[in-house]
């Protein structure tokens, strides 16, 4: 189903550590799995799925077009976008993913894993 662009780093641990630290965030052991098996996923434009409630505003559907990972491009790294957009989304908040070509995808942690979109 889904295919990593980058080799997963062998630091990939020490690197969620990181994550969790300075964003102030325990990941749900799901997301740490997937973040162990992929590094970058760019999804093909099939890859969309309807939502129960309309979430964008004027969007009835989410297109995924990549799950972010640790990469030199800062576009696609999770730490450095998150890192960009911290004074824009909010606290507790972590984007994971581009949706519909200018969304995040977002992780946020709670009781159970709950993802949202961001503008």
């Amino acid at each position: 189903m889904f295919q990593t662009k980058y080799k997963v780093s062998r630091a990939i641990e020490k690197k969620i550590k990181k994550l969790e630290k300075d964003f102030g965030m325990i990941f749900e052991s799901p997301y740490v799995n997937f973040l162990k098996k992929f590094n970058v996923v760019e999804c093909n434009e099939d890859f969309a799925f309807l939502l129960k409630e309309n979430l964008i505003a004027g969007e009835s559907d989410v297109s995924i077009d990549m799950f972010l990972g640790s990469s030199k491009d800062e576009q696609e790294d999770l730490y450095s976008v998150n890192y960009d957009y911290q004074d824009k989304i909010p606290e507790d908040v972590m984007a994971i993913a581009l949706v519909n070509e200018s969304d995040w995808l977002c992780f946020i942690p709670v009781e159970r894993f709950i993802i949202g979109i961001m503008r």
